[in-house]
């Protein structure tokens, strides 16, 4: 028996607890950075709307995104991570950290091409380090372009991503030859004990 993707989404998020309580200051830092994304995104672009979009070497399956923390001594860190709903198994997750006292603090928008001091922003093929999964099926970790928005603190980060990310002749990868990703305000949280 197969699940439609809302019905599917549905249980995810009964199953966590919903999404989490809404935070105005966070919700205004963020839109504010949003528009700025959209705004330098230009015509044509994947990163426009409410709704998360992730292509990968041409193919656009409909996605769920999921944000998630790290907990990490010396960094801030997350990721935003897209499964595909259509049953493909494609995966996308996108860890970014920011190193303690180094480079801008929250809330950030930042250039992924040209990421300040301090800060990192790997895109991973199937599976992250953070999971346990020592062999992802491609790390892109340069040539990374467009925007990653983050606001919040230690506990939670709302967070929106475009991304584009193209191989180069000369540094071939096996998985991902193109990707693009458009994930808006997504939360993740330090788990609250029940």
């Amino acid at each position: 028996m197969r699940l439609s993707p809302s019905l599917a989404l549905a249980l995810a998020l009964a199953a966590c607890g919903g999404r989490p309580a809404p935070n105005p200051g966070l919700e205004e830092d963020l839109t504010q950075q949003d528009a700025a994304v959209r705004d330098d995104a230009g015509p044509n672009t994947l990163c426009t709307g409410t709704t998360a979009r992730m292509e990968v070497n041409g193919v656009s399956p409909p996605v769920m995104a999921a944000g998630r923390m790290q907990y990490l001594d010396c960094c801030d860190a997350a990721e935003i991570v897209l499964t595909a709903t259509d049953g493909s198994g494609s995966r996308l997750v996108v860890s970014w950290r920011h190193q303690a006292g180094r480079g801008p603090d929250l809330p950030v928008s930042l250039d992924l091409a040209h990421l300040p001091e301090g800060w990192s922003v790997v895109l991973y093929a199937g599976c992250s380090p953070s999971e346990g999964c020592s062999d992802p099926n491609d790390t892109v970790e340069t040539g990374l372009s467009g925007t990653l928005s983050i606001a919040g603190d230690y506990s939670t980060y709302v967070m929106s991503l475009c991304l584009t990310a193209q191989e180069q002749p000369d540094s071939p990868h096996p998985v991902l030859h193109s990707a693009r990703v458009w994930a808006p305000s997504v939360h993740a949280e330090t788990p609250t004990p029940r």
